[in-house]
């Protein structure tokens, strides 16, 4: 059964655009364009809740983006479900980016955040195992979306799963009590 037949969790949209001017990588160009991100959740932007994440691209200084870039990715985040081996270490999402054919690329996917606190959207080079980016520089800009705790995640949790706990109990309860409200609603005649 859909989780929204026993408690209404509210779909959270939260979208975020602006400008960035960054220059990551020594061998691309330096690059800016205008973005737009938007965020879909059920019930916060919290640390182990899936979130769909889709980015649009526009306005681009460079008509070739795709030459030196695959796509996006954020600060602490990871592609949901998350897959992790013992021999490899995880990688951070990444967003992959496709030309719409009118200088505007877009991409989206479904993401989950292992820390909480704000998260930064960066450009991803293409091939980009071996490229570690510091930290720090992506806090030079301004943030697209801040991460709760975990806690609001198990917030969501346990109010969806005491609400189907409560739907079963009253369902199982009127199944015992049938023969009792059977009972007193057809009490047998006795013969005179």
């Amino acid at each position: 059964m859909p989780e929204n037949w026993f408690v209404a969790v509210p779909q959270l949209r939260n979208t975020q655009a602006g400008t960035a001017y960054t220059h990551l990588y020594s061998e691309t160009p330096p690059i800016s364009y205008r973005f737009e991100i938007t965020f879909t959740a059920t019930g916060t932007f919290s640390v182990n809740n899936p979130v769909h994440v889709k980015v649009v691209l526009r306005d681009l200084n460079i008509t070739n983006f795709l030459d030196y870039f695959c796509g996006v990715s954020f600060t602490h985040a990871y592609s949901y479900p998350t897959e992790f081996t013992e021999d490899s270490p995880m990688n951070n999402v990444i967003i992959y980016l496709k030309n719409t054919g009118d200088g505007t690329y877009s991409g989206e996917g479904n993401v989950v955040w292992l820390v909480e606190g704000p998260t930064y959207m960066g450009e991803v080079i293409n091939n980009p195992v071996g490229h570690v980016i510091p930290f720090d520089m992506f806090t030079q800009t301004n943030s697209v979306l801040t991460i709760s705790s975990a806690s609001d995640t198990l917030s969501i949790h346990f109010t969806q799963n005491t609400a189907r706990l409560s739907w079963q109990i009253g369902s199982f309860s009127i199944i015992v009590l049938e023969p009792v409200f059977e009972a007193i609603l057809l009490k047998e005649k006795k013969p005179t």
